[in-house]
């Protein structure tokens, strides 16, 4: 279920919430999804009686990932912390709720781990009305998508400086041996 990308980085490299890394998180977590590689420690079957919630349609979101991404940067009016919380909080979700990371998936996940990112990292933020109308759903889906996304964090938001730190150099490692010229 491949969707072509129709927007560009430039379209959003002057907003405050963009950052150098957001093109490589979009590939990273791009990668993962189309291979559905990322499936936790325990081969990627959920156990948690809200994991389904997450799933998209065969259909599929209608929209690229890259460019999910572009709009949540554009419209999420938030700062670039945001995107790397939002990258820890899907791991965990993958790797302690045992969620596996797919193409039927990832849309609402990005959408509701970046809403509890925004909370966290940001201080002030948008109601969740705002953020459902550029995440592309309904308020009341977009509200089940966080209760959903927090039980499967066990409420486990902390991060301390030095993970959120390995994940930037994470990033900047990928990209230093993918992007040797720069992105």
């Amino acid at each position: 279920m491949h969707i072509p990308n129709r927007k560009t980085w430039s379209e959003v490299q002057n907003s405050l919430s963009y950052h150098e890394t957001l093109p490589i998180i979009a590939e990273i977590v791009s990668g993962i999804a189309q291979s559905g590689s990322h499936r936790g420690v325990h081969g990627g079957v959920c156990h948690h009686p809200v994991g389904h919630v997450f799933e998209c349609p065969p259909s599929g979101p209608g929209v690229s990932l890259q460019d999910y991404l572009i709009r949540l940067c554009k419209y999420g009016m938030c700062s670039s912390n945001t995107f790397v919380t939002m990258v820890v909080l899907i791991d965990r979700i993958a790797t302690k709720a045992h969620l596996p990371i797919t193409e039927r998936n990832i849309h609402k996940l990005l959408l509701a781990t970046f809403l509890i990112s925004v909370k966290l990292t940001e201080d002030q933020c948008y109601s969740n009305a705002y953020y459902a109308g550029v995440g592309g759903m309904s308020t009341s889906a977009l509200n089940s998508l966080e209760k959903c996304a927090l039980q499967l964090l066990n409420w486990d938001l902390f991060i301390a400086e030095s993970e959120y730190n390995n994940y930037l150099q994470n990033f900047e490692a990928f990209r230093a041996q993918n992007y040797p010229r720069g992105v």
